[in-house]
Order: C-alpha cells, then structure tokens, then sequence
C-alpha cells in the first residue's frame, strides 16, 4: 500500500468540508417597540411612527423617541467549543423585561360591581432583551460581526465538516479565535450590526380586569416600572396572583 503525502491528505480532507450558504438576514422580522413611562404598557409598531402615539392601555403619550427596533432571530447557533463555567466569572448586567401585550380591547361591565373583564386570545407574551447595560445605566444593545466561517468540524468525523457563510457573531467570539473566520477587507463590505435588541413574541390567551372607577385612596397613577413605582406595582402582581390561585382552586 502507498502512503498518501501530506499535500494529498490535507485535498482529500479539505473536500469534506460542504460548503452552506445561510440567508443573510439573520432575522425573522423587527418591530418598533415602546414602554409607556406611566404604566409599563407596550405598545409595538412594524415601522418607526413618524409622530407621538398613545399608550394602548392607558392613554398616555409616547414619544417618537421613545420607540426602539427589536428584532426576532432567526436562529442561534455555537460554535461547538466546550466552556469551563467559572463561578467566579465576572457576569455582565444584561437588561430583560417581560410585557403582555393585548389589542382590540373591548371591556365588559360586571352588574352590581366595580369590575369590567375581557378575555380574548389577541394577546402575546414579549420577552425583551436590550442587551448590556452601560456606565450611564441605559441598554446599549449587542453587536454582531458578519463573518464567514472558514471550517465546522464535524466531531468524531475527522476531515468531515462545513464551510458556513453569513454568520453573525459576536465580536468577543471572533476576536478569541479571528483564523477561524473570513470578513471582507473593505469596511464597506461588512455586514457588521451595532445596538441590537432582541425580542421573542409567544400568543397566548389573556383575561383582563379592570376598574370601573377607581375609588379614592389608591395610587393606581403610580403604576409603573420605575423605582417609585415598585411598590404599587408589586401590589397589583400580588392580587393578580391571589386571583389565579384561587380560580385554580374554584375551577381544577
């Protein structure tokens, strides 16, 4: 038998590699999204408005300014390279909130109470990530590099694997291993993206109760996600939780 030479190994080895093309889009679709100041309501929109809008729950004004592109991915992936996890890592404050979201709202008074209720299944469950959080303590979103990745191995499978083009790293990966990864020289070629902030929509029913009046004494103006808020808001996700464990126990 005759021994191949190692320039020969490394063609044979190198055609195993398949070469796959993702879509460049890394991106199923964006909205334009923002959080009423006064009560945490959002409020979504496929474009950016071009004017101020009202809050969907409360009524109250949003600025144009006040809206910010999220965007739903297309995908996650690895790069298949095994991590220790250190306890003692240092962990970057990342800003998440979870909103309900709820359209075409048509309340029902309740005779012989305060109560107006709705139910519907025009509702979704948005769970937003806005990325680390900078000195100044806003989210300045994530950065991604678009990169082509030059080999995938397939473990177990030597010479077997994938060249992957249109990928969308981030810049601390690339940057651990930059021989891995192939971007244009030219800066303008580069598909590079800055400040992303990413969002997932799940539908879902939604039962929604509401006042008819408020009676005096509750501070429902100081319903929000601000520090001065929490109380209040705390209040209401208390109730709201006393009211499903006890339908739970009425209606098994």
């Amino acid at each position: 038998m005759i021994p191949f030479d190692q320039r020969e190994i490394s063609v044979i080895i190198e055609h195993d590699y398949q070469p796959v093309a993702p879509d460049l889009q890394w991106y199923t679709e964006s909205f334009h999204l923002a959080l009423c100041t006064a009560c945490g309501g959002p409020r979504n929109e496929h474009t950016r408005p071009a004017e101020a809008l009202l809050c969907s729950d409360c009524g109250a004004m949003l600025s144009v300014d006040s809206f910010r592109e999220f965007f739903v991915p297309a995908g996650f992936r690895t790069d298949f390279v095994p991590m220790a996890a250190e306890e003692d890592e240092d962990v970057e404050t990342i800003r998440r909130v979870v909103v309900a979201e709820i359209k075409e709202i048509s309340t029902t008074p309740v005779e012989g109470t305060n109560l107006a209720i709705f139910a519907g299944g025009d509702a979704a469950v948005l769970r937003l990530n806005e990325g680390p959080v900078g000195d100044d303590g806003r989210s300045k979103g994530y950065a991604v590099y678009h990169a082509d990745q030059k080999r995938q191995p397939v473990k177990g499978r030597q010479g077997v694997g994938f060249r992957i083009k249109n990928q969308f790293i981030s810049p601390v990966v690339y940057d651990e291993h930059p021989d891995r990864w192939n971007r244009p020289v030219n800066l303008s070629d580069r598909n590079d993206v800055d400040g992303i902030r990413l969002l997932s929509r799940k539908a879902t029913d939604a039962l929604y109760i509401a006042m008819e009046t408020v009676p005096a004494g509750l501070a429902f103006h100081r319903l929000g996600r601000q520090p001065w808020q929490t109380s209040v808001r705390a209040a209401a996700v208390s109730a709201t939780q006393l009211l499903v464990q006890v339908s739970d126990h009425a209606y098994p």
